[in-house]
């Protein structure tokens, strides 16, 4: 037994030195080890009996990363609003409000949130801002919505600033003025579709 142990423990050595570029530390990584679950997309607006095909990828501790898509369990919390498949594929149902898509492995999970609206899409989405005559003092926020119609969809959008030096924009759409700018600031929203990209922007001053 004690010849086999060290036997054993020589093996992993020898492992341990075919693998030295790049470290022994993954060789032991496990399936407890699962740190979390990524689905892309992260959210999507969809529109009633559209489809879209989410996957789901998980990170190891130490970053090591499997597609996990058709091994995860998949649920969605509001069926009525749109269902998931055991492959990830979502179709939306009837009702016009937001679900979260999750995937599950190993205890860990990861989420989306897929909203359904009206049909028909717009070709644009319409951008508002709550900002004064359009400016945002430096150190002053103001909040930024994106509608399709009436209905607010900042839940599903992605906002990003042209002049991130001048004014930065989070992940809720709240603006803040870092520094006085000579020309206006771009703000985009864009949202995932069942057919590819919806955006709209809106320009406001800052300073």
């Amino acid at each position: 037994m004690r010849r086999s142990a060290s036997s054993f423990a020589l093996l992993l050595l020898s492992v341990c030195g075919l693998f030295a570029i790049s470290g022994c530390g993954n060789f032991f990584v496990s399936n407890s080890s699962l740190d979390h679950i990524t689905l892309s997309p992260t959210a999507v607006l969809l529109v009633p009996t559209d489809t879209e095909q989410f996957s789901a990828t998980a990170v190891k501790v130490g970053g090591d990363q499997s597609d996990i898509t058709s091994t995860a369990t998949w649920t969605s919390s509001t069926p009525a609003v749109a269902t998931v498949s055991s492959a990830g594929k979502v179709t939306a149902a009837s009702q016009l409000a937001t679900t979260t898509i999750t995937a599950a492995s190993g205890g860990v999970k990861g989420t989306a949130v897929v909203m359904v609206v009206a049909s028909p899409l717009p070709a644009n989405l319409s951008v508002t801002s709550n900002a004064s005559i359009g400016n945002v003092p430096v150190g002053s926020t103001a909040q930024l919505n994106a509608l399709i119609g009436t209905t607010n969809v900042n839940q599903v959008v992605t906002w990003s600033s042209n002049n991130t030096s001048a004014a930065t924009v989070n992940t809720s759409g709240v603006v803040t003025g870092v520094s006085a700018s000579s020309t206006q600031v771009t703000f985009t929203a864009t949202v995932v579709t069942a057919t590819g990209q919806i955006s709209g922007s809106i320009s406001l001053t800052i300073g």
